[in-house]
């Protein structure tokens, strides 16, 4: 059997400091179908995303990205805007050694 590439195209992604939560938004091409997307990362599948973002855009420091947005509640977000990036588009097998990705549904 035939297994799909499944790529995402980062939109952005969102770390709450306060509840160590960690968001990835995007748009998944698995063959010709693509769908947008919701999804929680370990801090530790942050690294890794973070690492590959870096090799593909060598030059842009990628972690000096994530600006600071203070919320009503006096927490702290980080936000990386995911257009700023030369490549954004990853490869979604390089969390496959990981727990499996919970796509957050509403």
């Amino acid at each position: 059997m035939k297994r799909f590439t499944e790529t995402i195209q980062l939109k952005d992604i969102l770390v709450l400091t306060a509840t160590n939560e960690i968001t990835v938004s995007g748009t998944v091409f698995r063959d010709h179908l693509h769908f947008e997307t919701r999804f929680n990362l370990t801090s530790t599948q942050l690294n890794v995303l973070m690492n590959q973002l870096q090799k593909l855009n060598p030059d842009i420091e990628v972690s000096e990205l994530f600006e600071t947005i203070q919320s009503t509640n006096q927490l702290d977000l980080f936000l990386l805007d995911a257009s700023n990036l030369t490549e954004n588009q990853i490869d979604l097998s390089m969390f496959q050694t990981f727990q499996p990705l919970k796509q957050i549904r509403a």
